[in-house]
C-alpha cells in the first residue's frame, strides 16, 4: 500500500479519528479500531471531513489536543494526493469541467 510505505500518514493509520455517535441519549465518540485496508483508509478520511465539519464543536469544554486534528486533516489530503497520483482517470474525473 503506497499510503503505509509513504510513511505520511502514521497517526491516521494507527489512531483514526474517533467517530460521533449517541451514547445514552448524548453525544460521544467511539474509538475505531487501526486501518487494515484501503476501504479502511477512505472511510477515515470521510470520517476526518465530517468531524471537521459535522463533528461536536466541543460545547463542554475545548479541544484537549487540537494538533492530532491538524495531523489528521494534513494526513487525509496526503492519502487524496496519493490516490490522484495513481490513478489518472481519477484525476482526470475530479478535474473535468461540470459545464462544457
Amino acid at each position: 500500500m503506497r499510503v503505509r510505505v509513504s510513511g505520511k500518514v502514521t497517526t491516521l493509520l494507527g489512531k483514526p479519528p474517533k467517530k460521533q455517535v449517541i451514547k445514552d441519549g448524548a453525544l460521544g465518540w467511539e474509538m475505531m479500531s487501526a486501518i487494515r485496508t484501503a476501504n479502511d483508509l477512505f472511510l477515515a478520511v470521510r470520517r476526518v471531513r465530517n468531524n471537521l465539519f459535522h463533528g461536536g464543536k466541543y460545547p463542554i469544554r475545548p479541544e484537549p489536543d487540537m494538533s492530532r486534528n491538524q495531523t489528521l486533516l494534513r494526513e487525509a489530503t496526503r492519502v487524496l494526493e496519493i490516490a490522484l497520483d495513481v490513478s489518472p482517470d481519477l484525476h482526470a474525473f475530479l478535474y473535468e469541467p461540470i459545464l462544457s
